[in-house]
């Protein structure tokens, strides 16, 4: 998407940091539709995704003019997670950025990533990345976060010389205004306003139509039988009396186990298939591997299986570790299965993992 130069700008600034980025709306309002479009693709969280800035730099400021998304396979879920594949295509597209015409002449500002299934908090992992791809000290990561009955919010993250590198951004989150609209359409409606609509003309023509007089029969009215008055004066009129129609008991019973039968169903379902899979994460540490999920799972307690060669091992996970969102294990074997399910109310959450090591890393 490109911006022309009538298009309204808006400034970002943070007085911890030197730098400003100027942006304008309707290419951050392109980019919330994007995130707002996986947000309602699933339930439970939708699809992340992500998008490489383009723009200008002069001096503390930078100017966002375009954005280009990222392809992600998904391999671990629906959370914006490259694998290794995804990294090797976004090397490429940001080294053939410059001989797309579109963005001749912009430099590569930094990246946005939609937060639909977590905080708006840069974890480790994104910072890795991010130090990794986009590694001069003014680029910057735009997070967002869509949600449900409340606008999309923003939040860039930087880092400086001499500056904190700041994960948490909900105290600096923003919102975008609303879309203003065009000029034509005040001009279309107000147009609208001075024609005439077509009802009224109809209606002016209608009443300079002349309607012909009723004729009325002439001569004096047909006296009426004077039998026939009698017997009209001496009919009784019955009283009209409505009776509520009921609806025998056998018919009631059927509707109410109906209703429970649906309902039995539609809880079982949930309990089932409604809850979204955890996305679990692997980190190998010597002899140990560092696993790691979701800290916004809520869940009461949980249940961790790790089957590491012939051996079996089961671990109780209490509510507060189940916040703290990782655990260290070890391993004996080069196939590794991980199994955790977190136990909420009315559901449980479950999360697969495997992960094959080289026989010499498990020694």
């Amino acid at each position: 998407m490109e911006v022309s130069t009538e298009t309204p700008l808006a400034t970002w600034s943070d007085p911890a940091c030197a730098l400003t980025v100027v942006y304008p709306l309707p290419l951050l309002h392109e980019i919330e539709f994007v995130a707002s479009e996986g947000y309602r693709r699933i339930p439970h969280g939708g699809i992340e995704h992500g998008g490489v800035l383009y723009g200008s730099v002069q001096d503390d400021t930078i100017r966002i003019e375009a954005f280009r998304a990222i392809e992600c396979e998904h391999a671990f879920g629906p959370s914006f997670v490259l694998s290794a594949n995804d990294i090797e295509r976004l090397r490429g597209q940001l080294h053939s950025a410059p001989a797309e015409p579109e963005l001749s002449g912009l430099t590569v500002l930094g990246w946005f990533i939609s937060h639909s299934r977590s905080r708006l908090e840069v974890t480790s992992r994104e910072w890795a990345w991010f130090d990794s791809l986009f590694p001069d000290s003014w680029q910057v990561l735009l997070l967002i976060k869509p949600e449900k009955f409340k606008p999309t919010r923003f939040a860039f993250a930087f880092r400086g010389e001499g500056q904190t590198q700041r994960s948490d951004l909900t105290s600096n989150a923003f919102v975008l205004p609303l879309p203003t609209r065009s000029d034509r359409t005040k001009r279309g409606r107000q147009r609208q306003c001075e024609e005439p609509t077509a009802p009224e003309s109809r209606k002016e023509t209608t009443d300079q139509v002349a309607v012909p007089p009723k004729e009325e029969p002439s001569g004096p009215p047909a006296p009426e039988s004077e039998d026939v008055r009698q017997d009209v004066a001496a009919r009784p009129q019955a009283p009209v009396t409505l009776v509520p129609r009921r609806w025998p008991l056998a018919l009631w019973v059927c509707c109410i186990v109906c209703c429970v039968l649906v309902m039995a169903s539609g809880l079982r379902f949930y309990w089932i298939y409604g809850a979204s899979p955890l996305s679990l994460h692997a980190v190998r540490q010597g002899s140990h591997l560092l696993v790691s999920w979701p800290v916004e799972t809520g869940a009461n307690s949980g249940e961790l299986k790790v089957q590491s060669g012939d051996a079996m091992q089961t671990t109780e996970l209490s509510a507060s570790q189940m916040r703290t969102g990782e655990v260290t294990i070890g391993i004996s074997g080069a196939d590794v299965r991980i199994e955790l399910i977190a136990h909420h109310w009315l559901h449980d959450e479950r999360g697969l993992l495997r992960v094959l090591l080289p026989e010499r890393a498990t020694k």
